[in-house]
């Protein structure tokens, strides 16, 4: 007529739960382990990497193969992003604009200091901005080629490694 109901039923429960968590939690680990290693790799060994060529831009530029590309169609072929698939706070924008617009992109950044850098045999002014929360406007490269102005922005953790890849093609 009454169930009897055994004494310790919630601290088999418990130990149920914790070793089903305790077996989430490893494979986690074992997956984020998988997932480092690969990008580590990628990372370690730009040769690996993929080469993007954009000949309205007339560059090309090499990137992790974990990355993915970006376009704006609005911006007509001028301007494209690389985006890290697995960590979207990582991205870089590349973009072409006209010489004479130097002035107004400098104007809207909030420089902190600014340094000389080679890409691809051509100078650029790899300018640092005071915004360090906007990734934006705090590591930009302004280069001039062929007449025309090549704005790069952005945050990653091999940034520069990207950006020494940059080749320049017929434009």
């Amino acid at each position: 007529m009454f169930r009897i109901i055994h004494p310790n039923r919630w601290f088999f429960w418990a130990i149920a739960l914790t070793i089903m968590a305790a077996l989430f939690l490893l494979w986690n680990i074992q997956e984020a382990e998988y997932e480092f290693e690969d990008q580590a790799l990628a990372e370690m060994e730009p040769n690996l990497w993929k080469t993007y060529a954009s000949q309205a831009l007339g560059l090309s530029v090499r990137y992790p193969p974990s990355w993915q590309i970006e376009f704006d169609p609005r911006q007509d072929g001028q301007s494209f992003s690389l985006e890290n698939a697995k960590n979207f706070s990582e991205s870089i924008v590349f973009q072409i604009t006209e010489l004479n617009l130097e002035p107004v992109l400098r104007s809207s950044l909030k420089i902190s200091s600014e340094k000389t850098s080679i890409i691809d045999g051509e100078n650029a002014q790899w300018i640092y901005g005071k915004a360090g929360n906007d990734p934006a406007t705090s590591n930009v490269i302004i280069l001039q080629h062929k007449g025309k102005l090549y704005y790069i922005a952005g945050s990653a953790r091999n940034f520069e490694t990207i950006v020494h890849s940059i080749k320049f093609i017929g434009l």
